[in-house]
């Protein structure tokens, strides 16, 4: 007979067996409702994208999940192939996925399946960068100054005219939203809102759906107004604008990044985590870049072979904007200058800018902005200009800024070969102002 501590620990051993098979099938069943729940709710958003790769993007309601990601350039996805991604991250449920080998300046389509169901009901749609050096005719879109997704927006007919504008690349210029967000969390919520399928923005939800994005942040998307780099929640706000969107190679210290599109460079500036304070007197200490940034911008350009480099500053570059605006380049008109000299001592050609945050448009050749430059209107926002009459300064080429009234619109610029062509467009789809720069 056995003894009676023999009878307890097998008694024992059967009552662990019993709790840890119990614990197993409570996991599997967590699990399996996980799986079955699992659906995607934001992207696929595509950027980072280059002559032969790409970053995918998306977010889904829970995890962890079996996803896979076809692509392919055929659009009714018959043949494609196929990558399967990891599960979800925990955080926000998170997954980046880069597609690489693909062929330059090819149309490719998505399509999503999670647990074997495609998410898609239409596969999403970006083309490749072509090869550096391609001259061929080429059009991109920039947009800036969202309203809030989380209140009432008069209109989004500007976003529904610029996917007509059949261009291969999105740029966002900063304030994409005008939420103030501090905390990771926030920045999270923030970009959800505007990238949520079924939101107020969906007609920005088929911009992306359409073609890549590459984004810069400004004040009111890094942190709030005039912020800078004493924001307290500035790792925040550059951890977040990484895990929530696809970039491109970025320095630790920052967001700036650099990319080829033919023969156009792009050079995407971060002008709020590097800068000083803008009520800081201007003189040599006073920075908007910051040493590193600066260095990287002069090292960059020097060594760019593009035909065309295409600056992107958050805010107005032009020197002759009206005083009122000391929290763009006019406030930190020392390092402007140095910015200028060096342009000019090292004859780097073929230089213009692309600017944003007065919720206006305009147009310069160069003749108050030293370069020629573009600023791009807010696609949504009710008011003109800031809320300021006359305060967009002199511009060669005009202003659209119907203070009072809102000046909904877009920016577009089409390259072809030696010529470039800036447009400044109202949200009808009209022109209101352009220039084109040629031999």
């Amino acid at each position: 007979m056995l003894s009676t501590k023999k009878v307890l620990l097998v008694k024992s051993l059967l009552t662990a067996f019993l709790l840890v098979s119990t614990l197993l099938v409570f996991s599997h069943a967590v699990a399996t409702a996980e799986r079955s729940q699992a659906s995607l709710t934001h992207g696929p958003i595509v950027g980072g994208v280059t002559h032969n790769s790409a970053t995918i993007w998306l977010r889904f309601s829970a995890g962890p999940s079996d996803v896979v990601v076809r692509y392919g350039t055929d659009p009714e996805m018959i043949q494609y192939s196929e990558i399967d991604a990891v599960a979800p991250n925990r955080k926000d449920h998170i997954v980046k996925i880069v597609i690489s080998e693909l062929i330059a300046g090819t149309d490719y389509y998505l399509q999503v399946l999670v647990d074997d169901v495609p998410q898609l009901s239409v596969p999403n749609q970006f083309r490749t960068a072509p090869m550096p050096g391609d001259d061929n005719s080429r059009t991109f879109l920039f947009l800036a100054d969202f309203k809030r997704s989380d209140v009432n927006i008069a209109s989004t007919e500007a976003l529904s005219h610029a996917i007509d504008e059949n261009a291969e690349l999105v740029v966002l210029i900063g304030d994409i939203d005008h939420s103030n967000p501090h905390t990771f969390v926030e920045h999270g919520d923030m970009w959800k809102g505007i990238t949520e399928r079924t939101g107020v923005y969906h007609a920005f939800v088929d911009i992306l759906d359409r073609m890549p994005v590459a984004y810069t942040m400004d004040d009111h998307d890094y942190g709030g107004n005039n912020t800078d780099k004493t924001f307290p929640w500035r790792r925040d706000a550059i951890n977040a604008y990484r895990y929530y969107w696809p970039t491109y190679d970025q320095s630790g210290a920052g967001i700036w990044q650099s990319f080829d599109w033919g023969n156009v460079e792009f050079f995407l500036l971060d002008l709020r985590s590097q800068r000083n304070p803008y009520l800081m007197p201007d003189g040599p200490d006073k920075s908007m870049l910051g040493q590193s940034q600066k260095q990287w911008l002069f090292d960059s350009l020097l060594s760019s072979s593009a035909e065309w480099k295409i600056i992107i500053t958050s805010v107005i570059f032009n020197r002759e904007t009206a005083p009122v605006r000391t929290d763009a380049w006019l406030g930190y008109l020392t390092e402007r200058q140095e910015v200028v000299d060096f342009l000019d001592d090292n004859g780097i050609q073929g230089v213009v800018f692309v600017s944003a945050d007065a919720h206006a448009g305009a147009i310069d050749d160069g003749t108050n902005s030293d370069f020629p430059e573009m600023l791009v209107p807010s696609p949504t926002l009710n008011e003109c200009a800031g809320n300021h009459e006359n305060n967009l300064g002199e511009w060669s080429h005009g202003t659209y800024d119907n203070y009072p009234a809102a000046c909904r619109g877009y920016g577009v610029i089409t390259v072809s070969g030696d010529s470039l062509n800036m447009r400044v467009i109202d949200e009808f789809g009209s022109i209101v102002l352009t220039y084109t720069i040629s031999p």
